[in-house]
């Protein structure tokens, strides 16, 4: 399986500039930058060195090819969520579909780098 990882800030708005991360987080599918390609090693690196250096409550968005989804961060790995929204997260209020523990998230990860 293919994943390939993108960081932007296209959409984020200056005074949340230090609390908002856009990712784009495909599998098997086009990324950007196109050229560089991330695997599930380097992804799990990321999160954990990103997620520990957020600010409690701090929100990260993730696009899966299904996507929106929304990770909801906090201190410790096992209060991390990862929250399927079937509603585009530039709604008020968004619709959660499904919700998963982030050490269950970097389960994923792990299966998909075998």
């Amino acid at each position: 399986m293919s994943i390939r990882l993108i960081v932007e800030e296209k959409g984020i708005k200056e005074s949340d500039r230090d609390k908002l991360a856009r990712i784009h987080f495909m599998i098997d599918g086009t990324a950007f930058p196109d050229e560089e390609w991330v695997d599930a090693k380097e992804i799990l690196h990321w999160w954990r060195h990103t997620l520990r250096s957020l600010q409690p409550q701090s929100t990260c968005l993730l696009h899966f090819k299904e996507g929106p989804y929304k990770v909801k961060c906090s201190r410790g790995d096992d209060e991390v969520l990862v929250e399927c929204l079937r509603e585009s997260l530039s709604k008020d209020v968004p619709v959660l579909k499904e919700s998963i523990l982030f050490q269950t998230f970097v389960e994923m990860l792990h299966r998909a780098d075998m």
